[in-house]
């Protein structure tokens, strides 16, 4: 579920800062599944 979609939903805005930090891809690895995650591990450490 992208940020966005999350806001809508809980009606809660993230911190400006956050949704930047969100876009510059750091975070991909919060929408992979667990198995997903176990697949490709090495490239988020």
């Amino acid at each position: 579920m992208k940020p966005d979609e999350v806001e809508k939903l809980m009606h809660f805005k993230f911190p400006e800062r956050w949704t930047e930090v969100y876009q510059t891809g750091a975070m991909d690895w919060l929408e992979l599944s667990r198995e997903e995650f176990k697949a490709d591990r090495d490239r988020y450490q």
